[in-house]
């Protein structure tokens, strides 16, 4: 949604993600991305991109965000090198992160691999905020469905209550593609796969994809986190996103004969803290790959480094030729006013 552009803050000389909107798009997005723009800056989290600052200028909507260097989730949970440890630390991130959405009164309702992206030091940013809206609300004020259908909880599905524990399922979701490479419902079109979720439990967890050494018990501990996050009554899932991290959490350090199912503290310092080893190490072969010219294994040129600034690239260079050409008016334009 809308074209992103590489840009300089004048405040602060830093590089920046400008991203813009044309007015004469669909009128739906054109309010979703002033949306985005506006729950964006509300939230203040390491875990989430910031939004530094928007707005509506000559029939355009803008806004600043950080410029992020990384990887979106999306383009590498297939790749084999992405083992089970950095897999867990992202959803465990990610669970951070919507939890502080949450204690905004916001769900976000649209969490999946591609609105999360990690950056190349080992961190997590939560994105697009489009479509987030007040917990609690009732879709049926708008008549729409909002969101991806395979990541849509039953609840949002049939237009009930939507609340923070939708965006739980979601991230369930997420989790259980990262480890089983497939969705825990399927179906021919969206239609079918809608109706999977509204009518029937999910597909066991499967772990035969991808090697990640897991033994019959432990198989199973994760098994039961996944199969929790993703319970058809939302009253069945983890209270909040943060005890979902936590459960993750306690898995990854070993505690998975009994993994957390709901209550007890958490410790929020601990999960903010965990970050992806493999995104470095990935990061750091990626720029050696660049170095020598070798593509990268995920179709993104050499170096497979993906920031906000490398989406149409036809658009930017049609921008700049605009400003260069608003410049030569102004300067067209100055000049005829000194020489009267």
């Amino acid at each position: 949604m809308g074209v992103v552009y590489l840009a300089e803050s004048e405040a602060t000389s830093e590089r920046v993600a400008l991203k813009v909107l044309e007015r004469s798009a669909d009128p739906s997005l054109f309010e979703r991305f002033l949306r985005e723009a506006a729950v964006g800056e509300k939230l203040h989290h390491q875990d989430i991109v910031r939004v530094l600052d928007h707005g509506v200028e000559d029939g355009r909507a803008w806004m600043t965000m950080d410029l992020l260097e990384g990887f979106e989730l999306e383009t590498v949970m297939y790749d084999a090198s992405f083992d089970l440890e950095a897999r867990l630390s992202v959803i465990v991130r990610v669970a951070a992160a919507l939890h502080h959405v949450h204690e905004m009164e916001l769900v976000h309702r649209d969490v999946k691999p591609s609105n999360v992206f990690i950056t190349k030091e080992g961190g997590v940013r939560l994105l697009d905020f489009g479509i987030a809206l007040l917990r609690d609300h009732r879709l049926t004020q708008t008549g729409m469905l909002m969101g991806t259908p395979h990541y849509m909880s039953p609840e949002q599905l049939s237009s009930g209550t939507v609340d923070h524990r939708a965006d739980v399922f979601a991230l369930g979701v997420v989790l259980y593609r990262m480890l089983s490479n497939r969705f825990p419902w399927s179906g021919d079109t969206a239609a079918h796969v809608m109706f999977a979720i509204a009518t029937r439990p999910p597909d066991p967890v499967t772990f035969d994809h991808w090697d990640f050494g897991l033994d019959p018990k432990r198989a199973a501990a994760l098994e039961q986190i996944v199969m929790k996050a993703i319970a058809s009554e939302p009253s069945h899932r983890y209270l909040t996103a943060l005890e979902f991290g936590a459960a993750v959490e306690a898995f990854l350090s070993g505690v998975y004969s009994d993994a957390p199912t709901g209550g007890g503290s958490v410790d929020t310092q601990q999960i903010a803290s965990r970050r992806i080893e493999w995104a470095r190490a990935r990061a750091a072969r990626l720029a050696l790959d660049k170095a020598s010219g070798v593509t990268d294994d995920v179709g993104h040129g050499p170096g497979g480094t993906v920031t906000e600034s490398d989406r149409d690239i036809g658009s930017t260079v049609w921008f700049v030729l605009v400003l260069a050409f608003a410049a030569g008016l102004g300067f067209a334009a100055w000049y005829a006013l000194s020489a009267t």
